[in-house]
């Protein structure tokens, strides 16, 4: 049994570090979760909420300014945007200027991030968070009709 679950801890790890890597490497940013599952908008807020108090462990509140890379006008940008402002985090966006990201602010922390659904049509998502330099990652997967945490915070710097 114990073979098992370090068997499980190991999968894990291999499948959210291959997972950071590939996210690292792509310009994709933003929500790409399907919002057409049953539950979306209690899974989304779950995963905001997570990823706040998760970022507050990280980076403290009134003294980390984030310049936000705009992805879309989404359920979870807006929810992850307001949820940050709530608790004390200055929020600029990342401007654009021929097709390139100018930031105004050179003194704020870059923040992007993706979300998506590991498996099509199923409520298992992975949100990868990238702060300047450092890529915080975790799973989420549906237990009991309920969507949990299916991994720990992985944090990359």
């Amino acid at each position: 049994m114990n073979f098992i679950k370090s068997s499980i801890k190991a999968l894990s790890v291999i499948t959210m570090l291959t997972a950071i890597s590939a996210c690292s490497t792509t310009q994709n940013v933003g929500n790409f979760s399907n919002s057409k599952q049953v539950n979306y908008t209690k899974d989304i807020t779950f995963i905001a909420d997570d990823t706040v108090n998760k970022l507050v462990t990280v980076y403290p509140p009134a003294k980390t300014q984030f310049s936000v890379t705009y992805a879309k006008d989404d359920y979870f940008h807006n929810l992850l945007i307001a949820k940050l402002r709530q608790k004390g985090y200055a929020i600029n966006y990342v401007q654009q200027r021929d097709g390139k990201d100018v930031v105004i602010y050179t003194d704020h922390l870059r923040l992007s991030y993706v979300l998506n659904n590991r498996e099509k049509d199923k409520r298992n998502y992975q949100i990868v968070i990238h702060v300047n330099n450092d890529v915080l990652a975790r799973f989420y997967s549906e237990s009991n009709g309920t969507i949990t945490t299916a991994s720990n915070w992985t944090l990359m710097r």
